[in-house]
């Protein structure tokens, strides 16, 4: 099954449709209810990727720029 957000998986395993694996901050409300019960993985190393996106034509704020300049320190990031 391909949903298209945390909150669409929710509902999904909340009716009983399966189980997944999200992260904590996506299932917070959910466990605190007693709708989702959370078992935590040890020693699996999961990985994800972020994309960052902005208006290619507008002009940055300096808040902006300068977490662009710190992500890009952090990255091997061609195109930034």
């Amino acid at each position: 099954m391909v949903l298209g957000s945390s909150e669409a998986v929710n509902t999904a395993v909340i009716g009983e449709m399966g189980f997944s694996i999200l992260f904590r901050l996506a299932i917070r409300s959910e466990v605190e209810l007693g709708l989702l019960k959370e078992v935590r993985l040890k020693g699996v190393g999961l990985v994800r990727n972020f994309f960052v996106v902005y208006k290619s034509e507008k002009h940055l704020g300096l808040p902006a720029l300068k977490l662009k300049a710190y992500l890009k320190s952090k990255n091997d990031l061609d195109d930034f």
